[in-house]
């Protein structure tokens, strides 16, 4: 029986060289191309951009669950491809954002974090969205 590394250390720099990324049912389709990034320990990083742009690809591809088309990817020097999977997850921490939409006008959806036995009036709700910095947000919204 081999002998398998049941953790090792991480310090957390992250790095993509020309990782390529296409979805096995769909090959012709190319999800990130040629996407090359260092994240050094302790930095952060948002990815943003449009539904289907790969955000959620590259965070697939850095928990293994998929393997890069063309490219490489590495942690604190090591490549990732050529670390034990269960080894590895057990070595790192995602926290996802995941998503979750509710139908109904915003001050519907303001409201939902509110007590029941009083409906704040529109004039507190607007006080409330200007507290949190959102009210001139809102108001650009059609």
């Amino acid at each position: 029986m081999a002998y398998r590394e049941s953790l090792f250390l991480v310090d957390g720099e992250t790095e993509f060289r020309n990782v390529s990324f296409s979805y096995p049912t769909r090959p012709t389709h190319t999800v990130l191309k040629d996407l090359s990034l260092l994240i050094k320990p302790g930095q952060f990083v948002a990815l943003v951009g449009a539904s289907g742009c790969g955000k959620s690809t590259v965070v697939s591809l850095l928990e293994r669950f998929y393997s890069p088309s063309k490219g490489s990817m590495f942690i604190d020097g090591r490549d990732i491809l050529s670390l034990d999977a269960d080894v590895y997850r057990t070595s790192i921490t995602m926290a996802n954002q995941d998503v979750c939409l509710f139908q109904g006008t915003i001050r519907e959806k303001i409201l939902l974090g509110t007590a029941t036995d009083r409906i704040p009036s529109e004039k507190e709700t607007f006080d409330a969205c200007r507290e949190a910095n959102i009210y001139d947000l809102i108001m650009l919204l059609p």
